[in-house]
Order: structure tokens, then C-alpha cells, then sequence
């Protein structure tokens, strides 16, 4: 029976992304008709290949009324077959472990961006971070028409490149469903296109499994380091009751990096390739640090949606950069809901954002070590040359007014250099632990100690 004669349709919706009864809205000369969405009151019409529905707009908001008279644009295709959505049916689902991730967001159906002759939002890959179910919803017809032409890069690049991450985690708040919801796997769909090789690997398991899990993640890697086996190393007579899942991001451009540092800092050649971009376009290092933010909202999202599971992370240089977006993004979820604590190793993020730092602290249950050195100048001079918007790196400093959940932990005798962190791996752990252990007495003792008699004042 043609769409026309149809007065109701089960099907899914691309701006809510459930499963909801479309009513008919309005029949058109030639053309589609106009499904309004029992969910969110949106307006659909039917996907060009398929049974769900595509994004419509009639008027200026989006929505269905009175003053809705003339027709803006019909979606061609569905958020399945634009890309902006990997699986309907996947996009609250959870995992029992991170390896399932990749399968979570494994499409569905055949990406036909190009394909349709279109004009709605769905006809452009590059904006589907906004298109994604749920967000749309948030941001309303009338914010998304004005902005669906807007390049993703675009976006990007008119905003601070330390706020970015920031300000697109604003936009799964805004969504409401959030991380585990349809909101964070539409961005996390959209984020994975940039970050194609975005992974999780298993590298240890424990015979005294409780449901802890560190996940390790790199900075510019090395020759050495491409299996993890450093990390490996040096947490050997650690977390013995936990299993180890090494992220893997960005593993190509980490390399490049990770081989120009094993040059002199100062030379021409390093310094005019690390840090050369095209005019208006981020350089090699700036591009890491975004990246870096964005794989860090992947890591939440993957985080949010693992059951019965509590985390330790780990990063060194962007990788710590990863981790702490991870964290500013699951704070939303609560405290210490997911993170026990967190470890930075010469960290390339912002010591000076007190707020930040007190918000991906409170994310965890037992907060973040900063590991800094002061003696690491190369990663002053990469911060630097990259204009990344500060100064003092929280790898290289403490964290200025440190509150309760960020703890400083100064490894300047025995870190010279940004590359000698997973070197020293080991050392670094036990040290680390031996203040956890005098840090528990001390509380223990203040616990414990008697009041003072109120006679004494007397």
C-alpha cells in the first residue's frame, strides 16, 4: 500500500531514535507525505529504502501546528542510511566488556550518503555528530536547519582547541539521554569516523577476577611501545586481581610523533614537521590533542555502557589528555560511579582549569594522581609550538589549589625526559602506592584519635 493512503506507521524515528507510531500530518501533490512522531512530536517521512523514518521539517521550528504551512526539506534517508546512527536497536544497549565496543557501534545498514539526491540534514556526513537521535531532539528543527551546512572541521575550528571537547560534551547534556543513551552513541558514531582504528585489545586477564579493569593508554609511541608491553612491564606485581585492556587510538599518528621526538627537540626539521600545518588548519600536534579529546568521550561512552564493572585508567602525555576528557564527560554519570581513580603520567592538560579538575575528579571514588616532572622541557616546548592555549601543563607542574580527589605527585628525580614515564613505570607505582599506604594511616590515625577534653579548656 503506497505511503500516501497510510494513516499511521510503526517504525523508527531518526530524530528520537525510538521505535514509535507516526501518524500522517499532511499529504503532498508530488512527493512524500509528512509523518508526525508520537515520541517527540517531530515531523518524519519515510526512508528512501527502507521501512524507518527519515527527518522531515514543515515551518520554521520543526514541529507540527497551526503556523506550519510551508514545506522546508525532506530527509532522504533514515539516520541508519546517512551514517548519523549506526543500529537502532543497539543505542542503549550495554556490554559486558570494552572489546565488545567496536561490535556495538558496527553499523547496521550500508552508509548511502552521496547516493540520494537530498537536502535535509542526513545528506551530510560531516554534521552527523548533530544529526544523531536524541540530539537533534534537544537542539530543536530550527537550530539544526541553520546549522546542517556547517562542516564538522568547521565547527571544530571555530572553537578554543582546549574547549572543544568541553563543548561537545555540553551537547550530550543538552540531549538528555546522555552517555549509554542514543545521544552518546550518535556522537560516539560520529567521533569514530575521525578515529577509524579506535579500539580496545586485552592484555592480561587475572585468575582473581573481581571486576576491576585498567585500561592503559599511549601517547606518542615509540618503536618499543607499539604492543604495550611497557605498560605490561611495569604494572607486573600490580593489580594482580584486575585485567588489563590497552586502548588503541590514533596508533599511526602516535608513531609519526612519537619517531620526530626521538629527534633533537629544538631542530629545524622536527620542529618544521610536527609542527607545519596547511593555513587554517590545525598542525600534527594539535590535530593529537583534539583527537585525543574526542577519543576521550569514545572512552566514556564505552565506560557508561560496560555493566558490573569498576576502572582504573591509566595515560601518559595525550593519553592522559584522553583519560581526563573521559572523566570531565562521565562526571554527568555521578560520583565515582565507574572510575576508582585515575593516573597521569606528564599529562599534556591544562594545570590551571580549577573547575575542570575538581569535575573529572569527582567523577572518580578515589581521584586522580597527577604525575608531573619538572624536568620534562619537552613537553613544555610541544605545548608551546603547538599553541595550545596554556602554558603550564599539568605533566610539568602541579596542579595550582589542588582540592580534595587530585593528588601531586612530583617524579622530577626520576623522569628527565617526556619519554621515560612507562620506562619507569615500576618505580613510579610502588612509589605511589607507599603515599596511598601513609596517606590511609594518617587518616586512620586521625579517625581514631580521642577528642581533647573540654576540661583542658577549663
Amino acid at each position: 500500500m503506497s505511503e500516501v493512503r497510510l494513516h499511521h506507521l510503526n517504525s523508527w524515528c531518526s530524530w528520537c531514535g525510538e521505535f514509535s507510531r507516526h501518524t500522517l500530518f499532511k499529504k503532498h501533490g508530488s512527493g512524500r507525505a509528512t509523518f508526525l512522531c508520537s515520541s517527540c512530536k517531530l515531523l518524519t517521512a519515510q526512508c528512501r529504502y527502507c521501512d524507518s523514518m527519515a527527518r522531515a521539517v514543515i515551518g520554521d521550528d520543526g514541529k507540527a501546528g497551526d503556523e506550519c504551512q510551508t514545506q522546508v526539506w525532506h530527509g532522504e534517508l533514515c539516520a541508519e542510511h546517512d551514517g548519523s546512527m549506526p543500529n537502532f536497536t543497539k543505542a542503549t544497549a550495554k556490554i559486558l566488556e570494552l572489546g565488545e565496543f567496536k561490535y556495538l557501534m558496527r553499523p547496521r545498514r550500508k552508509n548511502l550518503v552521496g547516493l540520494a539526491n537530498g537536502n535535509g540534514p542526513g545528506a551530510g556526513e560531516a554534521s552527523s555528530y548533530l544529526a544523531a537521535p536524541g540530539i537533534a531532539v534537544a537542539l530543536g528543527g530550527s537550530y539544526w536547519r541553520a546549522r546542517h551546512d556547517a562542516s564538522h572541521e568547521d565547527l571544530l575550528a571555530s572553537a578554543s582547541l582546549t574547549k572543544v571537547g568541553s563543548g561537545e560534551l555540553g551537547i550530550i547534556a543538552a540531549a538528555g539521554a546522555g552517555l549509554g543513551g542514543k545521544a552518546g552513541y550518535g556522537l560516539a558514531n560520529a567521533y569514530l569516523k575521525d578515529i577509524p582504528d579506535y579500539h580496545f585489545v586485552l592484555k592480561r586477564t587475572s585468575p582473581e577476577d573481581r571486576g576491576h579493569r585498567v585500561v592503559m593508554v599511549n601517547g606518542p609511541l615509540s618503536e618499543g611501545d607499539l604492543d604495550a608491553h611497557d605498560w605490561c612491564d611495569g604494572l607486573t606485581e600490580h593489580y594482580r586481581d584486575a585485567s588489563l585492556w590497552y586502548l588503541n587510538w590514533e596508533a599511526k599518528a602516535l608513531r609519526r610523533l612519537g619517531g620526530l621526538l626521538t629527534k633533537t627537540a629544538a631542530g629545524a626539521h622536527t620542529s618544521d614537521i610536527l609542527f607545519r600545518g596547511e593555513k587554517g588548519a590545525f598542525n600534527p600536534w594539535q590535530s593529537a590533542m583534539l583527537n585525543a579529546e574526542k577519543a576521550g568521550a569514545l572512552l566514556a561512552e564505552a565506560i557508561s555502557r560496560t555493566e558490573n564493572r569498576t576502572f582504573t585508567l591509566m595515560g601518559h602525555s595525550l593519553g592522559a589528555r584522553v583519560i581526563f576528557f573521559a572523566l570531565l564527560a562521565l562526571a554527568s554519570k555521578g560520583p565515582g560511579r565507574y572510575v576508582r581513580d585515575a593516573i597521569l603520567l606528564g599529562g599534556a592538560v591544562d594545570s590551571a582549569n580549577e573547575l575542570d579538575w575538581r569535575t573529572a575528579a569527582a567523577s572518580t571514588a578515589a581521584g586522580i594522581h597527577n604525575c608531573h616532572s619538572e624536568q620534562d622541557s619537552e613537553l613544555q616546548w610541544l605545548c608551546r609550538k603547538a599553541d595550545a592555549g596554556f602554558a603550564a601543563p599539568a605533566g610539568l607542574v602541579p596542579v595550582p589549589d589542588a582540592g580534595s580527589g587530585i593528588v601531586n605527585c612530583n617524579f622530577s628525580d626520576l623522569v628527565e625526559r617526556h619519554c621515560e614515564w612507562k620506562a619507569n613505570l615500576g618505580a613510579v607505582m610502588n612509589r605511589l602506592a607507599r603515599q596511598r599506604q601513609s596517606l590511609a594511616l594518617r587518616e586512620r590515625e586521625v579517625s581514631q584519635a580521642k577528642p581533647f577534653p573540654v576540661e583542658a579548656f577549663r
